[in-house]
């Protein structure tokens, strides 16, 4: 885990989440970044170089919160498909309503998930952690003149 509560509501600012709730969180948070550095994030977390650790630590704190905001969403969803349907607009006077297709509600998830990798690379792409190249063509006398 690379953040705790204290790191979260004293540096993060983080309003969010319970502390009872904030361990399972962080852990998911620090799974997804192990899984997006390439396990990277654990050696620079164990090294010296301050400023990469506290991003590693906000980009926790910032992941676990979006994973509040999907399991929200995944409840809400799973609700949506066991009543017919998410109530989209409803009107009063001469009483109409709208629902949302489940679909729709999964499409929201989707992008609830696509923003953890908008979140690491927000918090990671400055500390080199996301780097996924070589260390450069070996075909110097050729590419250079490209």
């Amino acid at each position: 885990m690379y953040a705790d509560y204290e790191f979260y509501v004293s540096s993060y600012y983080g309003t969010m989440i319970a502390e009872e709730d904030f361990c399972p969180l962080a852990k998911r948070a620090g799974e997804f970044i192990d899984y997006i550095t390439a396990r990277r994030a654990k050696a620079a977390f164990n090294g010296d170089n301050e400023d990469t650790i506290y991003a590693i630590k906000k980009c926790c704190c910032a992941l676990a919160e979006q994973y509040v905001t999907i399991d929200q969403m995944k409840v809400s969803a799973a609700a949506t498909f066991s009543s017919g349907g998410e109530i989209q607009s409803e009107t009063v006077g001469s009483h109409s309503r709208t629902f949302r297709s489940g679909s729709e509600t999964m499409l929201t998830v989707e992008s609830a998930n696509k923003e953890l990798g908008n979140i690491a690379r927000r918090y990671l792409w400055p500390t080199g952690l996301l780097y996924r190249g070589g260390v450069g063509c070996v075909h110097s006398a050729c590419c250079n003149s490209l």
